[in-house]
């Protein structure tokens, strides 16, 4: 029995560091912590969908809408 072609990953890696990352760092510093959490729901689109992600104009309500930020 085959398995079925998916066109994203179910999970990727995420360092243990991720916190002491400058970037991460600067991220937290403009945008507090709502920052990473759009950070990482953007990771999780692109990689389940094969990588690339299509964004159109309300792509930005509906990660608002999502996550319940503003």
């Amino acid at each position: 029995m085959s398995r079925t072609i998916s066109e994203g990953l179910n999970n990727f890696l995420l360092d243990c560091d991720f916190f002491t990352d400058k970037k991460i760092k600067v991220l937290k510093a403009n945008f507090g912590t709502e920052g990473i959490t759009v950070y990482l729901y953007l990771l999780c689109e692109v990689y389940r969908n094969g990588f690339y992600l299509k964004v159109d104009d309300d792509f930005i309500y509906i990660i608002s809408a999502d996550l319940n930020i503003k």
